[in-house]
């Protein structure tokens, strides 16, 4: 399983509609990810997303809600590497 850092965010609506960054083989050096590809990748245990906090990696997890899955990061004790908190991309 492949880890992939996540540098910006995509949002809408107060939800993360992709996750971007520097992996692949863009020339840009910037890829994006829909939000229904990276809940299959965790799900499916292909690529495994995070935030590189000040001290340490937090998770992108799926969480499920009446409405539908959704990302969100681990817990931890900032919110500072927040996908919400994040750049746009």
């Amino acid at each position: 399983m492949a880890e992939r850092e996540v540098l910006r965010t995509g949002k809408e609506k107060g939800d993360i509609t992709k996750l971007c960054g520097k992996w692949g083989r863009d020339p840009s050096g910037w890829v994006s990810v829909s939000k229904s590809r990276a809940i299959q990748h965790i799900d499916d245990k292909v690529h495994r997303y995070f935030v590189q906090g000040r001290y340490s990696k937090v998770y992108v997890l799926v969480v499920n809600y009446k409405d539908g899955p959704r990302l969100r990061t681990s817990p931890d004790k900032t919110k500072a590497n927040n996908l919400d908190n994040l750049l746009g991309c």
